[in-house]
């Protein structure tokens, strides 16, 4: 940037725009995948902790649900936080109390505790990843959205990847409570990576503008209203519902039949590998189709992955299931965020990321809960089974309300690059 756009910058009251270079995009990418990642693993470790524990499983279910509950009201605060004071900013604190509650965690013994700590943990999940969406959503135009957010998608694969196979090595070496603790050193190395990424905000943001008045929630009233923001936070909603309704009570199932942690470690890393892949070719896909049915279709085999995988308990077929189940997680995320980011203005990107994060909660609330009676009075194979049919139903509806609004012209707003500032609104 030239010294007269700095001073012209300055003049107007506002910090000269800044945007990533290749190196900090390297470091963005390494790092954005932590709520992910952090998710994953306690997510792994909470359902068999408890159980070690003696909690029965429905009770297990309520404890992976309690974590949603706050990160689902607090995500849209969330997002005008990320949209007022920067992504970075909120995406380190968010790290820095997911830190605590990993030690929090190791300090218990008593499953009644961790239902505690893990409804608390639900808000710094929700500031971390609302945050690591928001940056990569205004650092782009309309026409390299896909690609960002592809690769976006193939980070946090990896990082899905990557964690439980982690996690799960941990666990065998020191026992479930103690790889809590690592989950503590795991928060400080992404702080620290986080510390070397440049704070970019919107335009409007950095000329003191914010995401909309009441903590946000007028603005996520307003973009509710209109289909597209309808029909991306259906969507995410059922992607975190059958992501989390096979991760709680699928491992559950597989220890009961014999297999050690790290190798439940490798079933659901086989997800993020085939997760991260797929991510990439999501930017193909929406050169083909629009993003809702894209979306859809990917969906629709997750959820046939979820209704096979009691059936397929034995290796290796057992690993049939993560391929169905990771092309779903894999070509959803990045096309789901594209719609959002084609639909909203750069300055309440954080509000709808927020917005779709609270969906995300919602699945992670409600799937555990209500897979744990399912699973707890109908047994697994039927219960997921149930679960699968309740979401090819909900994908039926989105595509019934993506269908019935083309040719509405209702839109939040068309955004286009800005030579400096990434985004700007038009």
């Amino acid at each position: 940037m030239t010294g007269i756009s700095q001073a012209a910058s300055a003049i107007q009251g506002v910090p000269p725009p800044v945007r990533p270079n290749r190196g900090q995009m390297l470091v963005y990418y390494a790092a954005c995948g932590f709520p992910i990642s952090f998710l994953s693993m306690v997510m792994f470790l909470l359902p068999l902790r408890a159980r070690e524990l003696g909690a029965p499983v429905e009770l297990i279910g309520i404890i992976i649900g309690a974590g949603s509950l706050l990160g689902m009201i607090a995500a849209v605060p969330a997002g005008a936080l990320a949209d007022r004071i920067g992504a970075r900013q909120s995406f380190l604190l968010g790290a820095v109390l997911d830190g605590l509650a990993a030690i929090a965690f190791w300090m218990t013994d008593s499953y009644w505790m961790m239902l505690g700590i893990q409804f608390l943990r639900g808000i710094p999940h929700s500031m971390a990843w609302v945050a690591s969406q928001t940056y990569v959503a205004i650092i782009g135009g309309p026409e390299e959205r896909a690609a960002l957010t592809s690769r976006f998608s193939f980070a946090t694969g990896v990082s899905g990847l990557i964690s439980p196979i982690l996690v799960g090595s941990v666990a065998e070496l020191v026992g479930y409570r103690s790889a809590f603790f690592f989950l503590a050193f795991f928060c400080v190395a992404h702080v620290a990576m986080a510390l070397l990424i440049p704070d970019v905000r919107s335009q409007r943001a950095r000329a003191g503008g914010s995401g909309g008045s009441a903590a946000g929630y007028g603005v996520a009233l307003g973009l509710l209203r209109l289909r597209g923001p309808q029909v991306a936070v259906l969507l995410t909603f059922i992607r975190l519902w059958v992501g989390t309704g096979w991760s709680s009570f699928f491992p559950i199932f597989l220890v009961e039949r014999g297999f050690s942690p790290l190798l439940i470690g490798t079933v659901l890393s086989g997800n993020g590998l085939v997760s991260a892949v797929t991510g990439l070719g999501a930017h193909w896909l929406a050169r083909r189709t629009t993003h809702e049915i894209g979306t859809a279709a990917a969906l629709a085999l997750a959820a046939l992955g979820m209704a096979l995988s009691p059936h397929l308990a034995f290796v290796p077929v057992v690993y049939l299931p993560t391929l169905l189940l990771g092309t779903g997680s894999g070509v959803s995320m990045p096309l789901v965020l594209a719609i959002l980011g084609n639909e909203v203005p750069a300055h309440q990107r954080g509000v709808a990321m927020g917005l779709r994060t609270s969906a995300n909660q919602g699945g992670l609330m409600v799937a555990p809960v209500a897979m744990g009676f399912m699973v707890g009075g109908l047994g697994v194979p039927l219960g997921f089974l149930c679960g699968a049919i309740f979401c090819w139903a909900m994908l039926g509806l989105s595509l019934w309300m993506h269908l019935t609004a083309r040719g509405d012209p209702g839109r939040a707003g068309a955004v286009e690059p800005s030579s400096e500032a990434g985004t700007r609104e038009r």
